[in-house]
């Protein structure tokens, strides 16, 4: 996937956010609720409905504020994409559909960022909790419930949009690890962006969820092509460097 991607001018001063859902009806409440109670609240909230037959869209047209997207099903990636595509804040910021946000989220990374003009984004940790009712699904490590974790991930992602035009989109050819070949591909363009302390998401796993069984399987498969290509530029851009500012050698 080519890199960077040029997303215009922002229209509005705030937070973006954009939640991908597939079958989501269950879940997708939950999930823009905590995203409404927000002490500082988003500009901008998009529910993109990756294909959906279970009356996702249903549940998010029924919130005020939020803006329904429709599109045949192509992945999560492609939908946080068609989100990213036409959301017009001044920051990027993303929620699974079956996650949830501390009421604090938005306010205390969008202030962080705000006092601090150098960063491209910022991070924060996360908590994993049984969903209601739902027991460990088989390969699930039960140690992952307990405590904080830091989290490397887009639902802890506050990002400006000068993030997403130097690393790009996400990599839809990714099924389950587009956002950590996202996360290399930051790392690769040398984002500053630092981790908070605070715990502000809570992913929920569910009996069905996709930390276990044959998708762990597949992340890691995943993680096993990301890495060897962050890997590779890398050591291009290290040639290039020391060819010539240009990498031509002249």
């Amino acid at each position: 996937m080519a890199e960077g991607v040029a997303l215009g001018s922002p229209t509005l001063p705030g937070v973006s956010v954009v939640v991908p859902a597939y079958q989501a009806a269950a879940t997708l409440g939950a999930a823009l609720e905590s995203i409404l109670a927000q002490e500082r609240g988003a500009d901008e909230i998009l529910v993109v409905d990756d294909g959906s037959t279970d009356g996702s869209s249903d549940v998010a047209a029924r919130f005020e504020g939020v803006t329904v997207l429709r599109q045949p099903n192509q992945g999560d990636a492609a939908a946080r994409n068609a989100g990213v595509r036409v959301a017009r804040g001044a920051f990027l910021a993303f929620l699974d559909a079956d996650d949830v946000w501390m009421p604090e989220k938005i306010r205390v990374q969008l202030g962080f960022l705000e006092a601090h003009p150098e960063a491209d984004a910022v991070l924060a940790h996360h908590r994993e909790v049984l969903a209601p009712g739902a027991v460990p699904p088989p390969g699930f490590r039960r140690e992952l419930l307990e405590g904080a974790h830091p989290g490397r991930l887009l639902g802890t992602l506050v990002a400006r949009r000068r993030a997403f035009e130097r690393v790009g989109l996400l990599d839809p050819s990714y099924r389950s690890g587009s956002d950590s070949d996202w996360f290399f591909r930051a790392s690769d363009a040398r984002l500053v962006m630092p981790m908070l302390p605070d715990v502000l998401l809570e992913r929920r796993v569910r009996s069905d969820s996709l930390t276990a069984g044959a998708a762990v399987r597949n992340v890691h498969a995943e993680l096993l092509r990301a890495a060897p290509a962050s890997l590779r530029r890398k050591t291009v851009a290290s040639a290039g460097q020391g060819s010539g500012t240009d990498g031509t050698g002249a």
